[in-house]
């Protein structure tokens, strides 16, 4: 939108006796005056600026963002901003629609100038609402800028006659009279002179008296009480009680102050919008018609002074200031902005001026738009904020299906209540976009919703350094929207990504996971406690025979490395982490950790071979053992058919399931099962590992369950054993082993075991 809104263009354009903003409050009831908060500087944005601001940045990537935060209450400043402080404090063009204007209805304060109502005044005041690339300029800093020239300024006041026939003359009393600069070069001139945006001046001209040397007596010279008098900016122009007499107290004030030319009414204007209010830290269009700034702290009040009654007024010179730029391809310049922040702030930018009684009520539904219209393409306005009045477009969603399954789906987190919008965010790609859209055309999709979820465990204790995967349970299994979200509420203690907790220091935290789609949540309490350090040894004796070498199993917890010792190395000696039988004998081997004073002793009897008793086994042909491994064992297998198919020499048999319980003669074996074999002293000979295909959750058979694990597995949601999961053989586990699986549980073919 290039041009100005119709409505604001109306409200300019009628003549210019009607476009007095009317300035200079001096005095308002119930301002601040004791313990003036000083506003504060940052270039940090709260998260509610966030989105808007970083939009800016694409838009603006060579400009600066400065949040100001003034340390005043958002409801407070409303209160004075607005008629309940002082009637005429803030008004607006009759001309606009009723819910902008106090009670509906038009309470003239000067001209066609009305009060304005407190929603109209609260959205305005919202910095923002005015986060986008026209409206931010009201938040331009109003330092004089060298790189803008003379051009700039002509575009900014080209709709008035202070260019092409007049640029260079003035009326004093009816008659021409010819300047030596043009009105851009006075302009220019008394920018720089004062160090203050010449784009700003030119601005505020066109603002305050449509630049018209005409026909506007304000600075036509030709006022039958003050002739040869001109006020550019209607300073000390403000109406008698019955809304007459404007033009002659500007007038009047600009004589007192001797401006009797062009140059000296804009010079000396400038000089006192300089004075009055960009030395105190009012410097931006904004914090001239609020005055809320206190950066320097030498304010003596805020909420108090104002240049503008009209609160549409900084949306009017940003947007002139806008189209200069834009005109003359300046936008990439180093802008910098200043943009205020208030204390208690809605949690969401204030919506468009409606009936006291519209509000937002929270809502977390799935919609999507439809305007019912069946016209191929449906095209919908994504808005910043809640009204259709400004420009203020943020996203133009375009749909090509009049099917809600095959629509962008969006979730509605405040539906409107009383009110025509409802504010949505959706996704494009990786981009979130939020906004408001037509209450008319949201649509709910109707979908399987979350009713609950669940972990596997609701405590857990662990040491530094361990993790642990969490089991997530989703009812119903159905569910249309299983996104959930992982939180440590204290990543210092614990941490977590996808299930999996991390320790990472003593102390306690809660690890929490809730459904995006659906007010569902559960938790974990984590207690982290230090490294427990040990040294796990596989066997704790050994018959060895004279000349034979043996290297231990020896499993270390929290230790870097161990070494070796022998009790008697006429019996023993050590090579490495190996021990070696030299003579027959009983010793003792020590197991010591690096580091740490923990031991493990290991029982050595040294023997002739001929004396050693033999202990060994043998399984079925149909089993298969590598690397302590065993393939080739079927589903739905039992602890009784399983010792079947095993012969043994001086050992017992012992099989326990993946946690270490103990299985009966009934039970079924599964993935992580192990077979153990004991001696006559129920010293452990050997232990072997079941892995069988397709069995990942290790419970002996092969179902739905199996395959859910897999495709977790997959969406790196948990971890499995995927010796049990490569059905396929290929070292891999993917989409083919989750076929096979499905083909092997309809009987469509079968899984080699082995």
């Amino acid at each position: 939108m290039d041009k100005l809104p119709k409505k604001i263009i109306r409200g300019l354009k009628i003549f210019g006796i009607l476009l007095a903003i009317l300035c200079t409050i001096q005095s308002v009831n119930a301002s601040i005056t004791r313990n003036l908060p000083r506003s504060i500087i940052s270039d940090e944005f709260p998260e509610s600026y966030q989105m808007f601001i970083d939009k800016l940045k694409e838009t603006y990537p060579n400009a600066t963002f400065k949040a100001v935060y003034t340390g005043l209450d958002f409801e407070t400043v409303l209160k004075h901003e607005c008629y309940e402080v002082k009637s005429g404090i803030s008004l607006v063009s009759s001309s606009y629609s009723s819910v902008w204007k106090k009670d509906g209805i038009n309470i003239y304060k000067d001209g066609n100038f009305v009060v304005a109502s407190k929603n109209a005044v609260r959205y305005v005041l919202d910095p923002r609402n005015m986060l986008y690339d026209k409206y931010v300029f009201q938040f331009e800093g109003l330092v004089y800028n060298e790189n803008i020239t003379t051009n700039v300024i002509e575009k900014v006041i080209s709709s008035s006659p202070m260019v092409g026939t007049y640029e260079k003359k003035y009326k004093n009393d009816g008659n021409w009279v010819d300047m030596d600069m043009s009105y851009a070069e006075i302009i220019d001139r008394v920018g720089k002179e004062q160090g203050v945006s010449s784009v700003y001046i030119a601005s505020l001209m066109i603002q305050e008296t449509s630049g018209d040397i005409i026909n506007n007596e304000g600075i036509n010279g030709s006022n039958s009480k003050y002739p040869g008098v001109y006020n550019f900016f209607n300073i000390g122009a403000t109406p008698n009680a019955d809304g007459t007499g404007s033009i002659t107290k500007g007038l009047k004030y600009a004589k007192n102050a001797g401006w009797t030319t062009p140059y000296l009414s804009i010079s000396g204007g400038v000089n006192n919008i300089k004075r009055t209010y960009i030395q105190y830290g009012q410097d931006t269009i904004y914090f001239q018609k609020f005055d809320v700034s206190n950066p320097y702290g030498n304010a003596s009040a805020l909420m108090a002074y104002q240049y503008q009654t009209n609160i549409l007024a900084p949306i009017c010179e940003s947007i002139i200031s806008y189209n200069a730029y834009k005109k003359l391809g300046l936008l990439d310049t180093a802008f910098t902005f200043y943009i205020p922040v208030y204390e208690n702030m809605p949690e969401d930018p204030t919506p468009y001026p409606a009936a006291d009684s519209a509000k937002f009520v929270s809502d977390n539904t799935k919609v999507y738009l439809d305007d019912g219209i069946d016209n191929g393409t449906d095209s919908f306005n994504i808005r910043y904020s809640a009204n259709t009045e400004l420009d203020n477009i943020v996203y133009i969603l375009k749909e090509k299906s009049n099917d809600p399954n095959n629509r962008v789906l969006m979730t509605r987190t405040k539906k409107g209540d009383g009110y025509n919008f409802d504010y949505v965010e959706f996704y494009v790609g990786e981009e979130l976009i939020k906004g408001y859209v037509w209450s008319e055309y949201v649509k709910e999709y109707e979908y399987t919703k979350v009713e609950s979820i669940s972990l596997d465990k609701e405590e857990i204790e662990l040491q530094i350094d361990d993790t642990y995967d969490l089991e997530l349970t989703i009812t119903p299994d159905n569910a249309t929207f299983k996104n959930v979200k992982w939180e440590s509420l204290d990543e210092e203690v614990a941490t977590v990504e996808n299930g999996k907790i991390t320790a990472v220091s003593e102390g306690k935290t809660v690890i929490k996971v809730y459904t995006l789609e659906d007010a569902n949540e559960v938790e974990c309490k984590v207690t982290v406690i230090p490294k427990v350090q040990d040294i796990i040894l596989e066997k704790t004796e050994y018959i060895v025979e004279v000349g034979e070498s043996v290297t231990p199993q020896v499993t270390l917890k929290h230790i870097e490395n161990y070494s070796l010792e022998s009790e008697n190395e006429e019996i023993v000696i050590i090579e490495g982490q190996s021990f070696k039988g030299v003579s027959e004998g009983e010793t003792s081997i020590t197991v010591k950790g690096e580091n740490t004073d923990i031991t493990k002793e290991i029982i050595v009897v040294i023997k002739k071979k001929e004396d050693i008793q033999i202990e060994n086994y043998t399984l079925d042909e149909s089993i298969l053992v590598s690397s302590k491994t065993v393939t080739g064992i079927v589903p739905n297998t039992s602890v009784s058919d399983l010792i079947a198919k095993v012969t043994m020499n001086n050992l017992t048999i012992l099989i326990k399931d993946v946690f270490g319980n103990e299985l009966s003669s009934d039970d079924i074996v599964g993935t992580g099962s192990k077979i153990i074999f004991l001696k006559e002293d129920n010293s452990i000979f050997d232990e072997l590992e079941i892995i069988i295909k397709g069995d990942v959750t290790g419970d002996g058979v092969i179902n739905s369950a199996d395959l859910l694990k897999i495709v977790k597995y997959l969406n790196k949601v948990v971890e499995i054993d995927t010796r049990a999961s490569d059905v396929t053989k290929d070292n891999l586990t993917n989409s083919a082993d989750l076929l096979k699986i499905v083909k092997y549980l309809n009987k469509v073919s079968d899984i080699d075991f082995s």
